[in-house]
């Protein structure tokens, strides 16, 4: 059911985006080459598109295997794959502190990228939806609801909890005064 899911979002994708997506260019402040951003074309809302549902009890081992798998993104998707999976970004950026790293943003999510491929996604709360999606379930973005569905995490942090699957970590970044989540971030974990 979830493959034909995916298959069913990345149509739709597919064809709610312009021949124009993608082809655009324009040079960095580093003078790195980087996609413009085409906000002329629709952009898929894949949060709203999923069929999505909240998670009942018993359900933290299958979220756990979707970590890398946040609001509609892929942690193994290229930029092609993405450009074609959610259509043009809102804006696109450098990231301030990793040189050769520039950023997606879209609506729900912030997908960062290196060397064509994606290097990490990051949700922030926001007022009108304030959801974190992993693979087709959806939790509100609370630090209690989200660890009630994915269970004790693989290391707790001052700043958060992180949970990993094999190359992948998601961690929950938490305001260590009052508990609330400042953003979310999947990403690649390198070495051991």
């Amino acid at each position: 059911m979830k493959k034909m899911l995916t298959a069913v979002v990345l149509m739709l994708a597919m064809f709610n985006t312009t021949s124009s997506v993608g082809n655009g260019l324009a040079p960095s402040d580093s003078g790195q080459i980087l996609p413009e951003a085409e906000t002329s074309a629709p952009q898929l809302d894949i949060v709203q598109h999923a069929d999505l549902q909240y998670p009942e009890a018993g359900y933290t081992a299958e979220l756990r295997e979707d970590i890398d798998q946040v609001n509609g993104f892929d942690m193994s998707w290229t930029e092609e794959e993405t450009l074609v999976n959610a259509g043009p970004p809102d804006s696109i950026s450098e990231d301030e502190l990793l040189p050769g790293i520039y950023e997606y943003e879209y609506e729900h999510a912030t997908v960062g990228f290196y060397d064509g491929v994606v290097e990490y996604i990051v949700v922030q709360p926001s007022k009108d939806k304030p959801l974190l999606t992993l693979g087709e379930y959806v939790i509100p973005l609370k630090a209690e609801l989200i660890r009630a569905a994915l269970g004790e995490p693989d290391y707790e942090a001052e700043d958060g909890d992180v949970y990993i699957k094999g190359a992948t970590a998601l961690k929950v970044f938490k305001d260590p005064e009052n508990g609330k989540i400042t953003s979310v971030e999947a990403f690649w974990v390198y070495g051991e």
